[in-house]
């Protein structure tokens, strides 16, 4: 990565980090205090979670995390690490690559003028050494066909009441 896309990755990280507190400060300012602190409460669990991906020693995966919502327009992501002391930088490339041919799935299959929720989750599964990313969209107007794509063996889809789950698992 290249001083100027490390510019812009902090530039925006400081933008959502400002808007955040520009939030908590105009619902104090309103007398609103339980708003702003529900709002501290989200930024709290938020760095948590941050904190809880960079200890996942996978650069790539983190990055491509924390561009996300500046990354497609039409995506807003939430995330869960559900494991600690766990490294991925040996599976850091293979899990960033899986995770942009999704969204390119998702991207050639949804409209761009609807404003999708993901849920992105990462967890360890009950076998020794595999780690499993599941994300919930939210959406009833998105269905990606699976079918086609070149790891379509190993990515599964289910449908829910109001939206679709797609996982997959890889060991490290």
């Amino acid at each position: 990565m290249e001083e100027k896309e490390v510019v812009q990755v902090l530039q925006n990280y400081r933008h959502d980090l400002m808007n955040d507190l520009q939030l908590v400060h105009g619902y104090i300012s309103m007398k609103k205090m339980d708003k702003a602190e529900m709002k501290i409460k989200d930024c709290m669990e938020h760095f948590h979670q941050e904190r809880k991906l960079m200890s996942l020693q996978a650069p790539l995966f983190a990055l491509w995390i924390i561009q996300f919502n500046h990354r497609y327009s039409n995506f807003r992501i939430n995330f869960q690490i559900h494991t600690e002391n766990v490294k991925l930088l040996s599976i850091d490339r293979e899990l960033t690559d899986r995770c942009n041919k999704l969204m390119d799935y998702f991207l050639g299959n949804s409209d761009r003028e609807i404003l999708y929720d993901l849920n992105l989750q990462l967890s360890l599964t009950k076998e020794s050494q595999r780690i499993e990313l599941r994300i919930f969209i939210e959406a009833d107007g998105i269905k990606i066909n699976l079918g086609n794509m070149d790891q379509n063996k190993s990515v599964s889809e289910s449908q829910t009441a109001n939206g679709f789950i797609y996982k997959f698992s890889m060991s490290y």
